[in-house]
């Protein structure tokens, strides 16, 4: 039996968690157990975990019992590989830890092209820690993956990047095919009128996110269609700050505000459109889920690669161009009809069962790469 430890998942679950867990969710647990480490409290989706899950203290408020915890795990347990999914190089202690004991393979895994900080503070401390550890991560990692060759760069330089391994952010298809007894569920279920245009945004509520301006667009684009409605999916840091704005600017009414979902798959058989102005992204699975589900997007070039664009339905719009600019963008792509967005993904790599297959091999020792 193959045993590995993936870390870096975190609630609430978003774009990250899902594109791991896509894999894990097909692995064959007779063969590979995947245990999970978390710095964070319990966590929604661990029904889908299958092996053991570890919840560590956080790291600045109980240094002590953080490292005894994390030195515990592998004290317990042998590994045979480490998988850590990162969005930044600030903490690799799960890295050194495991090379002290032994695991054999170990994988950093890129999730994001550029930074992101809670707070004022973190500006300056996250980019310092990174490019620190980043400076000596070839020491302690073995296998070097990313969303995209973009997120590779950004998390490695440029010359690790070259020894990197471009891992697709999978989705199962067949979950999100279309279905209009889903969309009818939906509908009843927020009384949305059958006639609305419903704008979707599925997202953790995070400054990556953008969704203050998310926020302008919608508010553009009510005026423009009175039947409009945003269906807002997540929850997260900002939900304070986010749900105020929307009133400060008189959307409210037009914004239906979801919390976690964990029936993403569902709530995307509404929407007519899928919006992501975001300032920061890796390669995005919601915009995979959503050209799954047959469903236009209309994207920030700025954080979305164009890789992300697979079925051909995807509209890359700049940041600098102005809110009534992105509604005009959106009402056109919601009045689009497209099709055939899961053939299309399974042809280019991205079900995740035959992508999990793939992985399993490689954890099991029966193949050298991905």
């Amino acid at each position: 039996m193959t045993r590995i430890l993936i870390t870096g998942l975190k609630e609430p679950a978003g774009g990250v968690e899902n594109a791991v867990l896509a894999y894990t969710d097909n692995f064959d647990t007779n063969e590979i157990t995947a245990d999970f480490a978390f710095v964070c409290g319990e966590v929604s989706f661990a029904d889908r975990i299958h092996g053991e899950s570890f919840y560590l203290p956080n790291r600045v408020r109980h240094p002590l019992a953080y490292r005894q915890a994390l030195k515990a795990i592998f004290k317990n347990k042998q590994y045979d590989a480490l998988w850590c999914n990162y969005s930044g190089l600030t903490n690799i202690d799960f890295l050194k830890e495991a090379k002290k004991c032994g695991v054999p393979t170990r994988i950093v895994h890129s999730h994001a092209a550029r930074h992101s900080w809670g707070n004022p503070l973190m500006k300056y401390l996250v980019p310092f820690f990174h490019n620190k550890n980043q400076k000596v991560i070839d020491k302690y990692t073995t296998d070097f993956w990313a969303c995209s060759k973009k997120a590779a760069v950004f998390m490695f330089g440029e010359k690790l990047a070259e020894r990197s391994t471009v891992i697709p952010n999978t989705v199962n298809t067949e979950k999100f095919r279309k279905d209009p007894a889903l969309k009818q569920a939906v509908l009843k279920e927020f009384g949305i009128p059958e006639d609305a245009v419903i704008v979707g945004h599925v997202g953790r509520m995070c400054v990556d996110k953008n969704q203050q301006f998310l926020l302008d667009i919608m508010k553009e684009v009510a005026a423009l269609n009175d039947k409009a409605v945003l269906l807002f999916v997540g929850d997260g840091e900002l939900k304070d700050s986010v749900t105020a704005y929307a009133d400060s600017i008189g959307i409210t009414d037009k914004v239906i505000f979801t919390g976690s979902r964990t029936d993403v798959d569902v709530l995307l058989q509404a929407m007519d459109v899928f919006l992501l102005p975001s300032l920061s992204e890796g390669f995005p699975v919601t915009v995979v889920e959503a050209q799954a589900a047959d469903t236009p997007c209309v994207v920030s070039s700025e954080a979305v690669v164009r890789e992300a664009d697979i079925a051909g339905f995807t509209t890359f719009m700049s940041l600098s161009e102005s809110p009534a600019l992105w509604a005009n963008a959106v009402l056109e792509a919601a009045s689009t009809t497209v099709s055939g967005g899961a053939q299309k993904l399974i042809a280019a790599g991205y079900d995740s069962k035959a992508a999990a297959a793939a992985l399993q091999s490689f954890f099991k020792g029966e193949s050298e790469g991905v």
